[in-house]
């Protein structure tokens, strides 16, 4: 065996772009009236779910020690919308009422399927070099499965304020999840009898009543 030296421009050049438009607004209106937030579209995907880890367009297909390394060298972004609104309005009688609206792209998930050594053997002509006993890789190229439901989760605040002298009592009721809305967040990603399989969905819908006291 001998050592090779080259330039680096011999070997090409991993890439991760971000193509996207975001438009977002801030407004007042009525009396203490307030509405925030935006839209989003881009090539950005999350993995798993809203939760997880987000990645841009990447590029790695270029040989550096293994033609492996060509194999799902590229993921694949479709263009996703994104929602995020909040706002508030102040009603009569020291009422006021909040809310947060998000629309997300569906959860995303692969393939994963694993091959045991002993199965690769014959068309290798050899075991898998360092003794490994299997090797799993994803049948899907990265960012390329998306479920179909997209994440539409809505959240509002009602607050009702008592006023006792130097003191103010805030009674806070709060539903989370008011559509009741079940959509898949995160799901068995190794391929076989349970793939797809839904392992998280968004939690049910949640009331919760709160006090505060100032003074």
């Amino acid at each position: 065996m001998s050592n090779v030296v080259g330039l680096a421009s011999k070997f090409g050049a991993p890439t991760e772009i971000y193509n996207g438009v975001d438009v977002n607004i801030a407004a007042r209106f009525g009396k203490g009236g307030t509405l925030s937030g935006g839209w989003n579209i881009g090539n950005t995907f999350v993995s798993g779910s809203a939760g997880g880890s987000t990645f841009s367009h990447t590029n790695n297909c270029f040989v550096v020690d293994s033609p492996q390394q060509l194999y799902n060298c590229e993921s694949q972004n479709p263009y996703q919308s994104r929602i995020k609104l909040n706002g508030s309005y102040r009603l009569p009688w020291d009422t006021l009422v909040a809310a947060v609206y998000q629309n997300l792209p569906p959860a995303n998930y692969g393939a994963a399927y694993t091959v045991a050594s002993a199965a690769i053997q014959p068309s290798l002509g050899r075991p898998l070099a360092g003794g490994t006993a299997n090797v799993t890789f994803d049948l899907l190229p990265v960012g390329s499965g998306y479920l179909d439901e997209r994440i539409n989760q809505f959240d509002v605040r009602l607050t009702k304020v008592l006023r006792f002298g130097a003191r103010k009592l805030s009674a806070n009721l709060d539903v989370f999840n008011l559509l009741n809305n079940s959509t898949v967040l995160n799901m068995n990603t190794t391929y076989g009898p349970s793939w797809l399989k839904p392992s998280q969905i968004l939690d049910a819908r949640l009331v919760k009543i709160g006090f505060e006291l100032a003074f």
